[in-house]
């Protein structure tokens, strides 16, 4: 894990992060599950406790095309471990912005 990061609500927000040349595999979402199982059973299940569930994101250049890989990937989404590449967040950073980027692009070339 690379960074533990406070969610909204009642959420921590576990980030592992790979070099953006790395193609994410079996192994690397192996390893991330095992960190969520850890994390969720120290936070333990007191309603009073400051945070009640974790998430992950696995940020990789890319996953793997294999078929085992990308079965994996879909199944522990839905239990809140996503995989994400870098692309994807730049789109998410810049799309809501994209048409005042083409505009300074257009202005400034």
């Amino acid at each position: 894990m690379d960074f533990l990061c406070l969610g909204h609500g009642r959420t921590l927000n576990l980030i592992e992060l790979k070099r953006p040349g790395h193609t994410g595999n079996r192994e690397d979402l192996e390893q991330v599950e095992r960190y969520i199982d850890f994390a969720r059973s120290h936070i333990g299940s007191d309603p009073q406790a400051s945070y009640g569930d974790v998430v992950n994101y696995m940020i990789v250049g890319k996953l793997s095309d294999d078929g085992e890989t990308k079965e994996k990937a879909k199944r522990l989404a839905g239990d809140r471990i996503y995989v994400r590449t870098y692309g994807d967040l730049v789109r998410t950073a810049t799309g809501p912005f994209e048409a005042t980027i083409k505009v300074f692009k257009k202005q400034t070339g």
